[in-house]
């Protein structure tokens, strides 16, 4: 059960199935030019928890991509997840995936 406790500054690669992601209440994932989270389509049925905020900006398209299918994802009620400088806050593309949102998405798409 990966667990990011600490700011970070690069993007957080979900790289297992069926695992449980959580990003804790107060942390930030802050990136420039790439997503700051993001779930390849080889890795399926994770839950992924942003309890704390992902702001990405520069050129990267998307703040949170998720490509893998089954996986889910909880935006906590505190969470920022700010996408606005890049295009887009949240993309899934993965089949059967869910988000559950309680926080706050920007995007511009």
């Amino acid at each position: 059960m990966p667990t990011q406790k600490n700011d970070l500054d690069t993007t957080w690669l979900v790289n297992t199935d069926n695992d449980t992601w959580t990003l804790t209440k107060g942390a930030t994932i802050t990136t420039n030019a790439e997503p700051g989270v993001f779930v390849d389509n080889d890795f399926t049925g994770n839950t992924i928890r942003l309890l704390g905020d992902v702001v990405t900006t520069g050129f990267a398209q998307v703040a949170v991509q998720i490509q893998g299918d089954n996986n889910k994802l909880r935006i906590g009620p505190d969470s920022f997840i700010d996408g606005s400088a890049v295009n887009v806050g949240v993309d899934v593309n993965g089949l059967g995936t869910t988000v559950t949102n309680e926080g706050v998405i920007k995007g511009i798409n």
